[in-house]
Order: C-alpha cells, then sequence, then structure tokens
C-alpha cells in the first residue's frame, strides 16, 4: 500500500502536460524499431517512424505511470546527494515509470561521488540504472549538474555472462545536462530503445571520469538511439554522440558547437562482441564547432548523412575507416550515403581509408556521395591508400558535388 506522501507526490506530477498536439497513435514508450538487412539504409530511413518525411512519422512517446515528482521527493529528503533522483527511482515500480523534474526546483545538483559498478565494461557515474526497464524523465527545462551523471546497464554479462537481453525504453524529454566541464553526461551498456527529445547538454569539457566515451554513449548491443532537437556546446576533445557497435540509431535537428575532435564518433566494437555498427543516420543536423578530425568519424556501414549544415573551417566532413580485428574477423563497410548536404569551408566530403595491412584486413567502399553544396571544395573524396590490403571497392557514387550543387531531393 502506497504511502500518503507518494500519493500526493504521484498527483502532483500528474498535472505535467505532455505539452503541444497528441496523437491517438503516440507511441506506448520509446518504439522498437529493428533495421532490415534487406534495404539499404535509405529505402530503410524512408520508412521509419521517426523520419519526419516518412508516412509513417509518428513522433510522440507516452511515458509509463505512475510519475513522480522529483522536486517533491527532493522536498522531503533535502540531504539527498542526488537531488532526490535516487530517492524517486527507488519509488518506482519493477515495471517502471515517469520522473519529472519542474524547472522550477532546479538546478538539481548531483554531489554524490561517482561509482563503478562494472559490467563487461568499467560503469563510472553518480546515478545507475541498473537491470531495470521503463524509465522515463521529462522536464520543463530543468538543469540537471554533474560529471558523468547517469549510467544505465543491464548488467547481464556480470549476472550471466551473456548480452542477449538488453534493457529497454529509456526516454529523457526537455532536460539541460551541465556536464560541469567534465565530457561525459550519459553512458549505457547494454541498453537499447532510448531517445534524448529537446535536451541541452553544456560546459562539456574533457574527459576526468571516463575516458573516450563522448556526451552520449552506448555499447554492448546498445541499439535504436535516437537523439532529436538536442543541443550540445562546448567539449575539448567531446564527441556529441558516441555509438559503438550500434543498429538502427542517429541524431535528427541537433546542433553541435565547440572545439572538439568530432561531433561524431561511431565505431564498430571488436573488443568481444565483434559487432559492426550500422543503420546509422544523420539527418538535419547542424555543426558550427571547430573539429580538429571530421565532422563525423565512423567505422560502420550503412549510414545515412543526409541534408546536414556545416559551418567550416573544417577538413573533412566525414571520416571513413574500418576496424582492423584482432580477432581475425574481417569486416566490411559497404553502403554509406553522404547526400544533400551543405557544406560550408569543407575541404573534403568524405575520407575513406583502406586497410593498413594484409594481416588484419576489412573491405570498406561501394560509398555513394551525391548532391553535396559544398564551398572551399579541395576535392570531393579523398580515398588514402597505405598498403596492398587498402583497396577502396567499388562501384563507388560520387557527383554533383560543389558550390552550385542542387541539394534538393
Amino acid at each position: 500500500m502506497p504511502s500518503k506522501r507518494m500519493v500526493e507526490i504521484v498527483l502532483l506530477a500528474l498535472t505535467f502536460s505532455a505539452g503541444g498536439a497528441r496523437s491517438r497513435a503516440a507511441h506506448d514508450g520509446v518504439p522498437r524499431l529493428v533495421p532490415d538487412d534487406a534495404l539499404d539504409v535509405v529505402t530503410w530511413w524512408n520508412g521509419h517512424s521517426l523520419n519526419p518525411r516518412s508516412p509513417d512519422y509518428q513522433p510522440e512517446i507516452d511515458s509509463p505511470k505512475p510519475i513522480i515528482d522529483v522536486a517533491a521527493v527532493h522536498a522531503e529528503h533535502p540531504r539527498s546527494q542526488t537531488a532526490g533522483i535516487e530517492e524517486a527511482l527507488a519509488m518506482l515500480p519493477p515495471a517502471g515509470g515517469t520522473l519529472r523534474l519542474p524547472k522550477s526546483h532546479g538546478p538539481y545538483v548531483i554531489t554524490k561521488a561517482a561509482a563503478n559498478v562494472p559490467n563487461r565494461y568499467r560503469g563510472n557515474a553518480r546515478i545507475q540504472i541498473l537491470r531495470r526497464s521503463n524509465v522515463h524523465f521529462l522536464s520543463d527545462g530543468a538543469t540537471l549538474r554533474g560529471k558523468a551523471v547517469l549510467r544505465i546497464s543491464s548488467q547481464e554479462f556480470a549476472d550471466h555472462r551473456t548480452e542477449d537481453h538488453p534493457v529497454r525504453n529509456f526516454y529523457f524529454r526537455g532536460l539541460v545536462f551541465d556536464a560541469d566541464g567534465d565530457a561525459n553526461v550519459v553512458s549505457a551498456e547494454g541498453v537499447r530503445d532510448v531517445v534524448f527529445d529537446r535536451c541541452t547538454f553544456r560546459n562539456l569539457g574533457r574527459e576526468t571520469i571516463n575516458y573516450g566515451k563522448g556526451a552520449v554513449y552506448c555499447i554492448s548491443k546498445s541499439d535504436n538511439w535516437w537523439l532529436r532537437g538536442c543541443t550540445f556546446d562546448g567539449g575539448e576533445r567531446c564527441w556529441a554522440f558516441h555509438p559503438d557497435g550500434t543498429h538502427g540509431s542517429g541524431m535528427i535537428g541537433c546542433r553541435v558547437s565547440g572545439d572538439s575532435q568530432a561531433a561524431a564518433m561511431v565505431f564498430t566494437n571488436d573488443d568481444v562482441d565483434r559487432r559492426r555498427a550500422e543503420y546509422l543516420v544523420f539527418y538535419r543536423n547542424t555543426f558550427c564547432g571547430s573539429y580538429r578530425d571530421a565532422v563525423i568519424g565512423m567505422a560502420a556501414a550503412k549510414t545515412l548523412i543526409l541534408e546536414n549544415t556545416v559551418e567550416g573551417p573544417v577538413r573533412y566532413f566525414v571520416r571513413s575507416d574500418g576496424k582492423q580485428s584482432a580477432f581475425g574477423h574481417t569486416y566490411t563497410y559497404y553502403g554509406n550515403y553522404i547526400l544533400g548536404n551543405t557544406l560550408r569551408d569543407v575541404q573534403t566530403i568524405l575520407r575513406v581509408q583502406g586497410a593498413l595491412d594484409l594481416a588484419t584486413p576489412y573491405k570498406i567502399g561501394k560509398y555513394t556521395v551525391k548532391d553535396n553544396r559544398v564551398t572551399g571544395m579541395q576535392r570531393a573524396v579523398f580515398e588514402e591508400i597505405r598498403s596492398d590490403a587498402g583497396t577502396v571497392e567499388g562501384p563507388n557514387v560520387v557527383a554533383n558535388n560543389g558550390p552550385d550543387a542542387s541539394t534538393d531531393r
């Protein structure tokens, strides 16, 4: 039987409005969207329910009940080192629920020390959501401040030495994540079906707790991750989005600025999973930072980079490398599309690198670079081949790229 105070907290949160027009067909939580391997990435994206141009477009996501008001919980626990968030999470039933963080109570400052809870990898974070699904965070612009503030993990490897049953359905809307000068905000291991809607990531800096993870990082069969309408400000050596071996994920309508190595880094996970990243979409984002390597770096196949805008100067828009396996596996990186982007002061649209040696080869190529309006271009594509193993395979399509190119599609 819930306490009287818990009932009051839930009733307070139920007054929170989702905002905007409602649709009868809103998704019941974050939808599970699995890529069809028989389709190329363009065809797959054309029918995707998160694609604004798709006839099946449905952006709305319903959140599970109960809804807990974190401000009210924090008032009940004024000494909380997580501003009431851990206490609110503990009030949710095993089936899940929603935390509401009203802006009027913010900022929510996380003072709890980061703890390492290993799964397959180290898991440093201040707030840990472990072994559970169906948790949503809704806000009207509240700030959540802290380094490496949140980690979500199935803990399946630690518990069973398997990684086949990820936890799922995590949704974040309207939050402002203040990284307090760190590079990592949210990390996940064994988590699928995640959406960040209209969130801001600011005060990003260098790694101090989690090396090389970026602001939003996911690994271990963490598929179906989407960032929509998010803003990333700052970030020395910080990637906005770092999906590692991830399938069916991407960035839609985001804005990334700051001094960084790259805005997004998409990896193939060769540690144990031997899992290539594929079916990634970068659609209508704006990249206006200073990128020392490339705007998008990737070891991925079937990636669509469509109708983005870059404010240079930038050396490479996309850098496509392969992963040379430590386990004798040969990865293939085919079917990447770079279409209809507007690139200002960009020297090279695509740099693609063949394998470095015959002992650990990979196959790469069969790309399309087309209809990109670009100024400052020295060459559309640079194929870097350093050895006999470094073939870039075709056929490849490079057409209608330049200052006068039409980006209409």
